[in-house]
């Protein structure tokens, strides 16, 4: 067995008001395509502590959330991490600390943390524009981007995306759900994400789980992995619940296979290039599909260094994946905002939102009318006026854009209904108008009727031509 020579691995527990610290005996490290980064650590007092470590950790973990650390010297093995579960020392068997993780932490004056609800409004031209206004949440490889760059929305409007109250990993989410039906016909391989480590700073990214897909832009070369045969023996096969393959018109577990690589050589360089690698990887000559990753350091005696080993989880090449599904989704939506102000673009209509966030909260929507007429130029056309509250609706749907749907009164109007009543001039184009009753017209104010062509009055069997000068005088 090759042991890792490494300095002795401190695990910190931050917790609200206090601090721990404590020797690592074995880590490990699990990754798998539509999943996060898991950790769990066996540990055991530091050198020279007389302090009962079990109730310590129990008293700190009571106290609020608490984050989990490990550095070894000053090579920084796991980043901080959110303690999920723990489990006293039993025996010789020592405490054993769960964390999960995957969240990049966000540089002070930057946007909120990637699992923090929002409220905001964006759009983009294609979908790899509006993942990219997602990034603090999902990185996407420019394999990806290339690929999912052609699917764009209708040339005469942007995709909207409204994210009210949901955080941009849920939103991020959404948009690779629709990517099937955004394609249409054209063809699109189903895309997920998976987490590593680069750099020590944990990150999701978005993959595409199936070999096809990176086999179809020659992509599985920089993926391979080829461990030394003598090495890698089979550990075992198992069902995984977020593994389907097809079975006549239903779907079955997908069974996976777990290999053992054991006796790898540690190094700093090589352990930061091996999790910062992102899934799939791809096994050898036959390139067998590598779906999920389980590293495990840990000391075989006391006094001894650390060994590496890996288990590789293989999957079917023709199994589907069970994603991740947002917390929340981001629609059907509806809310209201008010008009700005700008020259009048009809059919768009420039609306802030309420309560949304300062920077990100104008987006362009579609008005709404009661007709468009026959070609969709006429119909009924009636203003908003900018600093007017509006009703704004949103499907969901990528692609489909803002809608509103015309104004919200919110004070008393000047004359009771019904009424219409407007400052402006009122445009009317209609062949004719038909009434079939209206028994009296009474005009309070002073009225002029222009007509540029001439100007026929008929009542009652009686015809009153006006063409050129007339005059009249009082009776």
């Amino acid at each position: 067995m090759l042991e890792v020579h490494m300095p002795d691995p401190k695990l910190t527990l931050s917790g609200p008001s206090a601090k721990l610290t404590a020797q690592v005996r074995e880590l490990t490290l699990y990754r798998r395509i539509d999943a996060g980064l898991a950790w769990s650590f066996a540990v055991v007092p530091a050198p020279g502590s007389v302090v009962a470590l079990d109730s310590k950790v129990a008293e700190l973990l009571v106290s609020g959330s608490v984050m989990a650390s490990v550095i070894a010297g000053s090579y920084v093995v796991c980043p901080p991490c959110a303690v999920t579960g723990w489990a006293p020392a039993d025996g010789a068997t020592p405490i054993r600390i769960d964390a999960e993780g995957d969240e990049r932490e966000p540089a002070e004056g930057q946007a909120p943390a990637a699992t923090q609800p929002r409220r905001r409004v964006f759009s983009g031209e294609n979908v790899v524009e509006i993942l990219a206004e997602l990034d603090a949440a999902l990185e996407l490889p420019e394999a990806l981007a290339n690929s999912l760059r052609s699917i764009a929305f209708d040339g005469s409007w942007f995709g909207t995306v409204v994210q009210d109250f949901a955080s941009d990993w849920d939103a991020a989410l959404h948009v690779l759900e629709q990517l099937p039906r955004l394609a249409g016909d054209s063809p699109v391989w189903p895309v997920t994400v998976t987490a590593r480590l680069q750099g020590g700073v944990a990150g999701r990214v978005a993959t595409w789980p199936h070999a096809s897909a990176w086999r179809a832009i020659g992509a599985t070369k920089q993926r391979r992995i080829a461990p030394p045969q003598a090495s890698v023996r089979l550990a075992g096969v198992s069902p995984a619940a977020p593994y389907k393959r097809a079975f006549g018109k239903g779907e079955l577990t997908a069974a996976i296979v777990t290999l053992l690589w054991a006796g790898r050589s540690y190094s700093d360089e090589a352990w930061t290039n091996w999790v910062a690698r992102a899934l799939p990887l791809f096994l050898g000559d036959m390139e067998h599909s590598v779906v999920g990753v389980r590293d495990r350091l840990y000391a075989p005696g006391a006094g001894t260094g650390f060994a590496w080993e890996t288990e590789l989880e293989l999957a079917p090449d023709d199994c589907r994946l069970v994603g991740p599904r947002p917390e929340r989704g981001l629609g059907p939506w509806s809310g209201t905002g008010v008009v700005r102000d700008g020259k009048e673009r009809h059919p768009w209509v420039d609306v802030a939102l309420d309560g949304f966030e300062s920077n990100r909260n104008t987006i362009a929507g579609l008005a709404v009318s009661l007709s468009t007429g026959e070609d969709e130029r006429g119909g009924v056309h009636m203003p908003l006026a900018p600093g007017s509250r509006v009703d704004v609706a949103w499907s969901g749907r990528l692609g489909e854009p803002l809608l509103v749907h015309g104004n919200v009164r919110h004070k008393v109007a000047r004359f009771p209904s019904p009424s219409i009543d407007f400052e402006t001039q009122l445009g009317l184009n209609v062949p004719a108008v038909h009434a079939t009753r209206m028994e009296r017209l009474t005009i309070e104010t002073a009225c002029g009727v222009e007509s540029n062509n001439p100007l026929v009055l008929t009542a009652a069997g009686a015809r009153l031509a006006m063409n050129g000068s007339v005059r009249t005088s009082k009776a």
